[in-house]
């Protein structure tokens, strides 16, 4: 944007990421920031958040829709009676025109051109801000990495050191192990360490889906616009061009196995590749019992040149291998982006 311009941000700053970054207060309910063009700002939020609000939002005044009733009142619903209260207090400062972006509900335009206040679309509005991080943003980018890779070493070695029963089914602390509670772990392993978990973790069970949405960008996708944006043209929204993309279609054959250059035989039975309906493509585990899902062999014979599998209730006990314990392999340390620059 050019001059400075009175701006409106409102929704919910959970879901919204340009109106959390502004008042940098997390609120499940909806809320407005006003940015006057001379420099004073307004938060408009939910009665009960406003002290909350003033203690943690970056506003210079924090109200509730109260504060600007119209003639004709508020509704009783809390997101219908923050619109009118939004256009009512531009109305009051003497506002005749505002600029917003593509997250403002239409909702907030319907009222605020009711009351004869003009709306100016921006597409660079916010853009420039949260692509351009502060010190202390990096640095908290850099922190909320660190704790999502120890967040996902939890998981995997939870799941790495949970016990299969013989149908090949996880258990852990004598429950089940499913996807669902490895979800609710990781949630209460990010809220220990004061972070939210609200869009949910991806825990994919069977069919193992290995690959998905393979697709061919040329260099105008992403990689133009970026190296104009930074020769100080406009700003990159971030998204990949689908112009001259293409999407690759999967095929599939079945890998064969081998150790110290012997083939093992029993293993290609256990599942086989495929490529599903949506162009995925991944494992797809066989119904036999001796196949549990997910759970490859532990145990082998040499038959001729060949190794061939063997079920744990098959050894010889005078092996003692099945008793045996094998350590498992230590997972490495969560990766964090360098403190200096590409």
């Amino acid at each position: 944007m050019g001059s400075k311009r009175t701006t409106v941000l409102a929704g919910i700053a959970a879901d919204n990421a340009s109106l959390f970054h502004r008042i940098r207060f997390i609120v499940s309910d909806s809320a407005v920031i006003i940015d006057f063009a001379d420099g004073t700002s307004i938060l408009i939020i939910r009665d009960i958040e406003m002290g909350r609000a003033r203690q943690a939002a970056s506003a210079d005044r924090v109200c509730c829709a109260a504060d600007f009733e119209p003639e004709g009142g508020l509704s009783g619903d809390r997101d219908s009676a923050l619109a009118p209260a939004t256009a009512e207090c531009l109305r009051r400062a003497g506002e005749t025109s505002i600029t917003v972006d593509w997250t403002l509900p239409y909702l907030y335009a319907h009222f605020i051109l009711k009351s004869g206040i003009a709306i100016e679309y921006s597409e660079s509005f916010g853009v420039v801000e949260r692509r351009i991080k502060t010190p202390v943003e990096v640095e908290h980018l850099r922190h909320a990495q660190k704790v999502t890779g120890e967040a996902t070493t939890f998981a995997c070695r939870t799941i790495a050191n949970a016990t299969a029963d013989r149908n090949g089914i996880l258990h852990q602390d004598g429950a089940i192990l499913t996807s669902e509670r490895i979800r609710a772990m990781i949630t209460a392993f990010l809220i220990d360490r004061n972070f939210s978990n609200s869009h949910g973790s991806i825990v994919a069970t069977a069919p193992h889906v290995l690959a998905q949405d393979v697709t061919h960008y040329p260099k105008s996708a992403l990689y133009d616009a970026i190296k104009i944006w930074r020769k100080d043209g406009p700003a990159t929204d971030g998204e990949f061009g689908k112009k001259d993309s293409w999407k690759a279609k999967l095929n599939t054959n079945n890998p064969g196995s081998d150790q110290e250059g012997k083939k093992i035989s029993g293993v290609k039975e256990l599942f086989t590749t495929r490529v599903f309906e949506d162009n995925t493509w991944g494992l797809q585990w066989s119904g036999d019992k001796s196949s549990s899902r997910g759970t490859f062999p532990q145990y082998y014979k040499q038959v001729g040149d060949e190794r061939v599998v063997v079920e744990a209730k098959d050894v010889p006990e005078e092996t003692g291998l099945v008793k045996q314990v094998f350590p498992l392999a230590k997972s490495g340390q969560p990766y964090t982006s360098p403190n200096t620059g590409a």
